[in-house]
């Protein structure tokens, strides 16, 4: 997923953060970086900041990520239910795909939540939602 010239983007330690122009919050993991409490703390920030009190759909693309700590994925997921309405996660690991898919189906998550190996399928399905 390409940071969009024509938009505001913020940076966080973690991630790069803008709004689409359908109004899904994109979020784009940066490479090489280790996820700390505090440093998702400051992106939560960030996207309260960039949203205010209302709910949006969440364009994720995880291609970059490293692997968290049980800890830091059930903030994470804490921290989403207050704003996500549904969550388009992309990637292009078959790894990180499929251990994404294992995680989806054991944690429950109180939003629709699916992954994709395709940006423009991501955010067709996200249009249903928005």
């Amino acid at each position: 997923m390409e940071q969009p010239k024509d938009r505001d983007v913020i940076e966080t330690e973690l991630f790069w953060l803008w709004i689409n122009e359908e109004g899904a919050l994109c979020t784009k993991y940066k490479k090489n970086i280790t996820v700390t409490h505090a440093a998702l703390k400051e992106t939560y920030d960030a996207i309260y900041k960039m949203i205010g009190n209302k709910k949006v759909c969440n364009l994720v693309d995880i291609s970059n990520r490293t692997d968290s700590s049980k800890e830091i994925r059930d903030y994470a997921l804490e921290e989403n239910s207050k704003f996500v309405i549904a969550q388009a996660i992309i990637s292009d690991s078959k790894l990180t795909t499929f251990i994404a898919d294992l995680f989806i189906t054991l944690k429950k998550t109180p939003f629709p939540i699916q992954m994709f190996t395709n940006e423009q399928e991501a955010k067709e399905w996200l249009k249903k939602y928005l």
